[in-house]
């Protein structure tokens, strides 16, 4: 296991700061990473599994059914940056502990010194490490130049929940508000907020159509708006937009952001528009994207597996998960 404790690297690193790619780690591929390696984890011989909270709970308990080791659970302060024991110590002996990612900073290195006092031979997992990481674990999927985003992360990149962590949830010095709280919502238009015209119809006369959409009402299963939550992300052309923002504030929805698709980069096809929706729904930091048509919710879902996506379904809406498969013949 390596360890880096100098602050070279960390200078090194924040003088030429580059942005990563992000890619998304699913719970079904961290559980299955994990029943790979269960052979070995056995193999280990360790006694006791030990869990950082929170982000290590989920690898630890895939690792104690793929073990069956006893679990135990540590706390980190990183206000105090110190960990504590949360219920009773693990039995003397090898324990084993899990965390979601060896990163940059010293959570991981100071709950193992910590664990050092009590429990002097311990091996480590994490679900992933990197090129930056402090610690090099025994198990982890290494991502070099990659961001990677975890189920229980999908609220990171919300402007708000950036906002706080910058302010002093980083360092401990703010409490940060329960996970939901954060959740910024990219809501499509026709379908979900009105009823929808069918394209066949804006192909006969576009105009009367986009006259008589002029004058929908708000459907009776559109959802209630908030401009902290919610965003609009629409697959109507920018040449719309005026006419779109005018209907909102009409209904009530003034203010609330609003995004149209640029015809030049991606057409009105629902290719098109699940492109545009799931690239700005994810430039923006939204956690959750509101789809009226089942075709694009799993196109989005497939290119954005990050976000949340719910086909709205009039009202009745479902969580879309997609992958994308070989073509046949």
């Amino acid at each position: 296991m390596k360890v880096i404790r100098g602050s070279d690297k960390v200078v090194e690193i924040l003088g030429c700061h580059m942005p990563r790619r992000r890619t998304y780690l699913s719970y079904d591929q961290i559980a299955l990473w994990v029943e790979s390696i269960a052979a070995e984890l056995r193999a280990a011989e360790c006694s006791s599994i030990v869990c950082i909270l929170r982000g290590g709970l989920f690898p630890a308990q895939c690792v104690a059914f793929a073990t069956g080791l006893p679990l135990h659970f540590m706390r980190y302060d990183r206000g105090a940056q110190q960990a504590t024991w949360v219920g009773p110590l693990p039995a003397p002996g090898k324990v084993l502990v899990c965390e979601d990612v060896a990163g940059l900073g010293y959570t991981l290195a100071n709950c193992l010194d910590f664990l050092a006092l009590s429990h002097p031979e311990f091996d480590v997992l994490t679900v992933v490490s990197d090129d930056l990481s402090r610690i090099q674990p025994r198990w982890s999927q290494h991502f070099d130049g990659v961001q990677v985003v975890f189920p229980w992360e999908r609220h990171d990149q919300v402007p708000l929940h950036q906002q706080d962590w910058t302010e002093g949830g980083a360092a401990g010095s703010r409490v940060m508000r329960p996970d939901h709280e954060y959740r910024l919502v990219a809501v499509d238009l026709d379908g979900v907020l009105c009823h929808d015209i069918h394209p066949d119809r804006y192909a006969q006369d576009l105009a009367a159509c986009l006259a008589e959409r002029d004058q929908l009402l708000p459907a009776d299963f559109a959802p209630k708006l908030e401009r902290e939550q919610h965003v609009i992300v629409t697959g109507r052309p920018n040449e719309d937009r005026e006419r779109t923002v005018a209907w909102l504030e009409r209904h009530g929805l003034g203010g609330i952001p609003v995004y149209c698709r640029d015809p030049a980069v991606d057409p009105g096809t629902d290719e098109g528009s699940a492109r545009h929706k799931g690239r700005t729904a994810d430039l923006l930091g939204c956690s959750d994207m509101v789809e009226s048509s089942a075709e694009q919710a799993v196109l989005i879902a497939e290119q954005c597996p990050h976000l949340r996506v719910h086909w709205w379904r009039l009202g009745s809406p479902v969580l879309i998960a997609a992958r994308g498969v070989a073509r046949f013949g």
